[in-house]
């Protein structure tokens, strides 16, 4: 089992850490959708929010990297939200699709988005964050 466990540890634990962003994620949209805010302003904004918590459980809790010199951290950040920027176009395209289109429900399409999402940008951040690639 320890075996198995560490083969797949940083999968593990960024399936952890990814559900707790995407509770935040849902959680924030909810409570926007609850103000009224358009679905698609409060998808961006709870996503950007997010993004950004994740961003941080990923560096030091699933790829245990530590910040260390400024501008290696601007450049890794840069490249970390570009590979955000594009998931969260797919993010709102399929929600638009969804919602728009299908006239499907505004939260269970964002929940089932969410799940297609951060299983792509996984291989993504890995890249990133991993030290030697800044």
């Amino acid at each position: 089992m320890k075996k198995i466990f560490s083969k797949y540890e940083s999968l593990i634990k960024y399936g952890f850490f990814g559900v707790i962003t995407v509770g935040i994620n849902l959680l924030l949209y909810k409570i926007f959708l609850e103000f009224k805010m358009h679905y698609i302003i409060a998808s961006l904004a709870s996503y950007i929010i997010a993004s950004l918590v994740s961003y941080y459980f990923n560096l030091f809790f699933v790829f245990n990297q530590r910040i260390s010199k400024f501008k290696e951290e601007i450049v890794r950040l840069f490249k970390y939200f570009s590979v955000r920027i594009g998931s969260v176009f797919i993010d709102t395209f399929l929600l638009y699709i969804s919602v728009d289109i299908l006239k499907g429900d505004k939260f269970i399409s964002k929940i089932f988005i969410s799940f297609i999402v951060i299983l792509a940008t996984y291989f993504f951040n890995k890249r990133i964050l991993k030290k030697g690639d800044v």
